[in-house]
């Protein structure tokens, strides 16, 4: 089997009846699932593919203010992407027969959107501003503010302008390289060291991050 190829175990009956399940909406935000929604990706991973498990953990993971969003997000998030994109280009758009026709498609989408019957609302969030030094520390902190009251984490960084989607997942994965870098981790280890035959300054594991057993021990009680 070739990494990153599907699991010969997984069934396409079993995402589609999951998927069935995950489609309605009241179902969800009221976690009225069926048991099985809950405890058979869990005993059996295997048996159903990544992307389902994935949209499963999105529904279900993060309460009933994460669900409608990820919901919304399906059916109407390449109509709202494309509305913040033409918004955009409106706004630096000087010639009017352009700007008229921008117009236009900016109501057309606004529409579509509201009437949706998918549409509730956009989640809150929160913006925190942070330095792109200590990135770890300051995410902590960032996650420890919103993590009891249901918002979105919007970051921008200190001294700089830019802020939306893609500065916030610019900060995830600066985050992510951080838990990665190969000297913190043999200070602090987290993880399996991988071969080095890279020569990179952060952990490139070939089948992903592997969590590190430590037997008790200063070295253990400074991870924990």
């Amino acid at each position: 089997l070739k990494e990153g190829s599907p699991s010969p175990w997984a069934s396409q009956m079993l995402d589609r009846r999951l998927m069935a399940q995950l489609e309605d909406p009241l179902s969800v935000v009221t976690g009225a699932l069926p048991l099985w929604v809950r405890t058979l990706p869990q005993q059996c991973p295997f048996l159903f593919s990544l992307e389902m498990r994935k949209k499963l953990m999105r529904y279900i993971a993060f309460g009933p203010a994460f669900a409608v969003h990820w919901m919304q997000e399906a059916k109407v998030g390449s109509f709202l992407r494309r509305r913040a994109t033409l918004q955009t280009e409106l706004n630096a758009q000087t010639d009017p027969r352009k700007m008229q026709e921008m117009s236009q498609e900016l109501s057309n989408l606004e529409e579509h959107v509201i009437r949706s019957s998918h549409w509730l609302g956009t989640l809150q969030s929160t913006l925190a501003k942070v330095q792109r030094g200590d990135l770890l520390r300051q995410s902590e902190r960032a996650l420890e503010l919103i993590s009891g009251t249901g918002h979105l984490l919007e970051v921008q960084f200190d001294g700089e302008t830019g802020f939306g989607n893609a500065v916030t997942q610019s900060f995830y994965v600066e985050v992510s390289k951080a838990l990665q870098d190969r000297e913190s981790n043999r200070i602090i280890p987290l993880w399996v060291e991988d071969d080095g035959a890279s020569g990179s300054e952060y952990l490139l594991c070939r089948r992903g991050l592997l969590i590190r057993p430590l037997e008790a021990g200063p070295q253990r009680d400074v991870v924990v």
